[in-house]
Parts: structure tokens; sequence; C-alpha cells
């Protein structure tokens, strides 16, 4: 869960990170975000395995080093899925 200390910031940097996120993590199986306030959003990762979770981890501080103030406030939780679910045409492209 991060929030952001502005509006303005929260879709700069989101933004920034649909742009990036699959490169930037790229052993992700699942990487979701959902806004919550106008300034805040959960994101849900899942990894392969705790392994490439860890390298995540890395990663995503380095990131927050660079957001730095922006940031208002920031937390994290960590899990094992034990179920998951997606409607099979709720994310297929429109032709």
């Amino acid at each position: 869960m991060v929030e952001w200390r502005s509006e303005e910031e929260f879709l700069e940097i989101s933004e920034q990170y649909n742009k990036e996120s699959a490169k930037t993590f790229p052993d992700a199986e699942i990487l979701l975000r959902i806004r919550t306030t106008p300034t805040s959003v959960i994101a849900i990762s899942v990894f392969p395995n705790q392994e490439k979770a860890d390298e995540a981890k890395i990663q995503r501080d380095k990131n927050f080093e660079k957001h730095g103030a922006k940031v208002k406030d920031q937390w994290f939780l960590e899990g094992e899925v034990v179920q998951a679910y997606v409607k099979p045409d709720r994310f297929e492209q429109s032709k």
C-alpha cells in the first residue's frame, strides 16, 4: 500500500510505473494496482518463488528511494497465494 503526497505525484508516478513495470519486474507473474483514493494505491505482485520475490523487493526499495518525499506513507505485507481467479474474458482487448 502506498500513499502519495498529492494526486499529481500519484498520476505522474503511476504513468511512469505503467510504462516500465514489466521491464523493471521481469519475473512478475502478476502486477495488479488498485487505486483506493485519489492519492493511494494497493499493489499486489505475484512472483514464481521466494527468490524472485526477494529480488523484486530490492528493486522496489530502489524505486522508492528515488521518489523520496513524494511518498507520504507505505507498508508492505507478504504471503502465499492461496487462490487466484480472473474471469477469462475480463481483460481481453476489444477487436
